[in-house]
């Protein structure tokens, strides 16, 4: 049998199969925290997008140095800017937010108005939410949950 010959199953049937989507993370031995990185990112020109972007990923390195993953969709729109549509970037990111354990947010979040919208669902979900990096450091040293 070919990869052209290969049943697609739909993702009804395959999510009977395989049972619900696993809960975010639970904390434990080898377990890593991911944590979505949340700040503006668009901005006037070119110049002020590129210091959002360096200014999220900074925040990221941050976050890997604490030992946890980032999750940073400043690095992805970077890349993909253009592809397709705000509304479509805002509802993938708030998804990618969904799927974290924690969110933290840059000192300037409150700029933008997605990062507005991201604190929004993050409260609404009860999820983890820090403002500075030694917060969330304090968070992960605790057992992260």
């Amino acid at each position: 049998m070919s990869a052209t010959d290969t049943p697609i199953v739909s993702p009804a049937v395959l999510s009977t199969l395989l049972g619900p989507p696993p809960p975010p993370s639970e904390p434990g031995p080898g377990k890593m925290a991911v944590v979505y990185i949340a700040g503006p990112f668009s901005g006037a020109d070119g110049w002020e997008i590129a210091e959002n972007v360096h200014a999220a990923n900074r925040i990221a390195r941050e976050v890997t140095r604490l030992r946890a993953a980032p999750i940073t969709p400043h690095a992805i729109g970077a890349q993909m800017a253009g592809t397709e549509t705000y509304e479509f970037w805002c509802a993938a990111t708030l998804e990618m937010m969904r799927r974290c354990d924690a969110v933290l947010f840059t000192h300037d979040w409150r700029r933008s108005p997605g990062a507005r919208g991201e604190h929004e669902e993050a409260l609404r979900r009860r999820m983890p939410i820090f403002y500075t990096v030694d917060a969330l450091a304090a968070w992960l040293a605790e057992g992260w949950r």
